[in-house]
């Protein structure tokens, strides 16, 4: 069975998730197809492939596919994702299919200026409009840019037993060793293939698991600095603040204030 990191809540009357300005994210998977417009140029590790994305283009993330994006303090892409149970019931298992990581293309363009506009809700039928343009854009992605998968679904399975392992785990004490003996594979190896997969080594990404939880905690002012700092791990307070702001670029103190602002 399955394990996907980031499950999508998705309701069957609004078979997507869409969410402006992102600026970054760790490595996961998910079964949706996710399709993101990048509006500043950016960077993306898609199943272990490094590619550099221009502002203006899409990158359209397959089901099953370990992916990270570069984590900046600015935001520089727009995300939609398109839910599978919806898509598979409409003749479309993106389960079976592999698309094209970076497209440019009017068409593409014009297809998802009106999704985005059917996704404000304004217009007269709504809720069919919003699934009509979904599978429109989802139809044209799947004839022009996407092929049958040939390799099945279950790829770098021990990479994403570490990544499960790390984002459970990851308020506790937690070492190398540990973390690739529970995926099974030799320590050496296991650090060149988590690197190769995620684009991060093992320790920047469980700092970087922590501080991005650290921000949410933060972000809700019901919790200090240091109650922050420990709640994900960490029981040296300097240490702590030195790394998230080398992660978000501010101090953990000015975070709320910055996000307010």
């Amino acid at each position: 069975m399955k394990i996907f990191y980031e499950a999508h809540n998705i309701e069957s009357k609004n078979p997507y998730i869409y969410h402006t300005y992102g600026s970054g994210f760790h490595s996961h998977w998910h079964e949706n197809v996710e399709i993101l417009h990048f509006f500043r140029d950016g960077k993306i590790i898609c199943d272990r492939n490094e590619t550099a994305v221009s502002g203006g283009s899409y990158v359209v993330i397959s089901s099953d596919v370990v992916h990270t994006i570069e984590w900046r303090p600015e935001p520089f892409y727009n995300c939609f994702i398109a839910d599978s149970s919806f898509c598979l019931a409409n003749g479309i298992d993106v389960s079976k299919l592999d698309f094209d990581i970076c497209i440019r293309d009017s068409r593409l363009d014009a297809l998802y200026e009106n999704l985005i506009s059917e996704l404000d809700g304004k217009n007269e039928f709504s809720e069919v409009g919003r699934k009509a343009a979904i599978l429109d854009l989802m139809v044209y992605l799947c004839r022009n840019y996407s092929r049958e998968r040939t390799s099945g679904g279950g790829r770098d399975e021990s990479i994403k037993k570490a990544i499960v392992y790390i984002n459970t785990n990851f308020s506790k004490h937690m070492t190398i060793g540990e973390i690739a003996s529970h995926a099974a594979l030799s320590k050496y190896y296991f650090c060149r293939e988590f690197k190769k997969v995620t684009g991060y080594s093992v320790v920047q990404y469980i700092n970087m698991t922590r501080c991005r939880t650290a921000e949410k905690l933060l972000v809700t002012g019901k919790l200090t600095v240091g109650e922050a700092a420990a709640a994900t791990g960490y029981d040296n307070l300097s240490y702590f603040t030195r790394t998230f702001k080398t992660i978000t670029g501010h101090l953990p103190g000015e975070y709320k204030k910055v996000i307010q602002d």
